[in-house]
C-alpha cells in the first residue's frame, strides 16, 4: 500500500513562497533586461502565487511549470548555469 502524499497546509505553503514582486527582484540581473520568456515566467508565477489553495492552483502550477522549462531550455537547460538562478541564490531551481 503507498503512503499518501502531504502537501503542507495553504497558510505554510505561500508563506514560503515570495511574493511576485520580490520575485522579479531577486531574479533581476544587472544590467539585462526581461526577455519574452522572463516576461512569460514571470507572469505564470504571479498566477500560480495567486491561484495556491484556490481550485485552478493545479492548471496554473503546471503553467508555470512549463514556462520554466522552456526558460530552461532556452538557457541551456541546467540551473547550475543560468545566470538568474545564480543571482536569486537558486530561487529558480527551488520551484521547478
Amino acid at each position: 500500500m503507498s503512503t499518501p502524499v502531504y502537501f503542507p497546509r495553504h497558510s505554510t505553503f505561500v508563506a514560503e513562497l515570495p511574493h511576485p514582486d520580490e520575485w522579479i527582484k531577486k531574479t533581476s540581473l544587472t544590467f539585462s533586461k526581461r526577455g519574452p520568456s522572463t516576461v512569460a515566467m514571470d507572469a505564470g508565477y504571479g498566477s500560480f502565487y495567486g491561484a495556491v489553495g484556490k481550485p485552478n492552483e493545479f492548471d496554473e502550477a503546471l503553467t508555470l511549470f512549463n514556462r520554466m522549462s522552456a526558460y530552461l531550455k532556452e538557457k541551456g537547460g541546467m540551473w547550475s548555469k543560468c545566470e538568474r538562478n545564480k543571482a536569486s541564490k537558486g530561487l529558480l531551481a527551488r520551484n521547478i
